[in-house]
């Protein structure tokens, strides 16, 4: 009897932890290009990320938004659409651009500290000249949504 109830709890925490988080949206500018973002602010929502997404339209993208600038880590087990990842510093100048491979177990490091990352199709920063050193602004304001966390 106690084995049944193991198992019934277990199929019940991996049927909560597997469904997708839900993220908030809101508008990013980088030069003359505005992108429609879902926010990844908690560790939930870092972890699961753009996964299992069959698409992802052009100008749309997630933000990651951290608690402070480090060395971020990316891998791609379980998306599968290829992206682009944008690292930036805690001033949201663009510092290092990647692009990943969907499915990949490779580990994405930035090449400096990041606050914050950007995915977005692959592709979509190289066609539209976004480079390192450009800044991303944010139309909506950080704290607010790092404060509901």
């Amino acid at each position: 009897m106690t084995r049944i109830v193991f198992v019934f709890l277990f199929a019940i925490h991996v049927l909560c932890c597997a469904t997708e988080p839900s993220f908030e949206e809101a508008t990013i500018r980088i030069g003359d290009r505005v992108f429609l973002v879902e926010l990844a602010v908690e560790s939930v929502q870092h972890a699961y990320g753009l996964k299992n997404r069959a698409v992802l339209e052009a100008e749309r993208g997630m933000l990651f938004i951290f608690e402070g600038e480090r060395v971020r880590r990316f891998w791609m087990q379980d998306t599968i659409i290829d992206l682009s990842i944008a690292f930036m510093d805690s001033e949201r100048y663009i510092v290092d651009i990647q692009s990943m491979k969907s499915l990949s177990q490779k580990v994405h490091v930035s090449k400096g500290p990041a606050k914050y990352a950007l995915e977005v199709n692959k592709g979509i920063f190289k066609m539209y000249d976004i480079q390192i050193g450009d800044r991303v602004e944010f139309e909506f304001l950080e704290e607010n949504v790092v404060s509901r966390k």
